[in-house]
C-alpha cells in the first residue's frame, strides 16, 4: 500500500537514505553493541546455570550424608534396644540429584552451540 503512494523517484531517494543510514557508525555501533550484550547474556546464563548445578549437587550431597548418618543412628538404636551391639553399617551408594539431567553441562553447551547469535558473534569478536 506504501509502495503505490510513493512516486518512482522518491522511492528510489529514500532507498539510497535507507542505504546510507544501514551502512553508518550510527546504525552499526547499536547494532554490534547489541550483539556484543546478547552474546555476554547468553553466557552470563551458561554461568549462572553450571554454578546452580554444582551449588545443588553439593547441597545434595549434604541431604544423603545427613539421610545415611540418620539412619545409621537410628539402625544402631534399634540393636542397642534388642541387646545388640551396635555396627558400622556399609556406606550406601550415592543417589543422582534427581531435579536435573546428568548430561546438564551438555544440555548447557548445546544451548549456546545452538544459539543464533553466541556462535556468530563470538567468531566476530574474535
Amino acid at each position: 500500500m506504501m509502495r503505490s503512494e510513493i512516486a518512482q523517484d522518491k522511492r528510489a531517494e529514500i532507498a539510497a537514505e535507507l542505504v546510507k543510514f544501514v551502512t553508518s557508525t550510527e546504525f552499526r555501533n547499536p547494532i554490534q553493541a547489541t550483539i556484543r550484550r546478547t552474546v555476554e547474556l547468553q553466557e552470563m546464563i551458561q554461568d549462572e546455570a553450571k554454578t546452580h548445578k554444582r551449588l545443588w549437587e553439593r547441597r545434595w550431597n549434604h541431604y544423603q550424608n545427613i539421610q545415611r548418618d540418620t539412619s545409621r543412628i537410628q539402625n544402631n538404636i534399634q540393636l542397642v534396644l534388642h541387646g545388640k551391639e551396635p555396627k558400622t553399617l556399609p556406606r550406601p551408594k550415592k543417589t543422582m540429584l534427581l531435579l536435573l539431567p546428568a548430561s546438564t553441562d551438555a544440555a548447557i553447551a548445546e544451548q549456546g552451540q545452538n544459539s543464533p547469535v553466541l556462535p556468530k558473534a563470538k567468531a566476530m569478536r574474535a
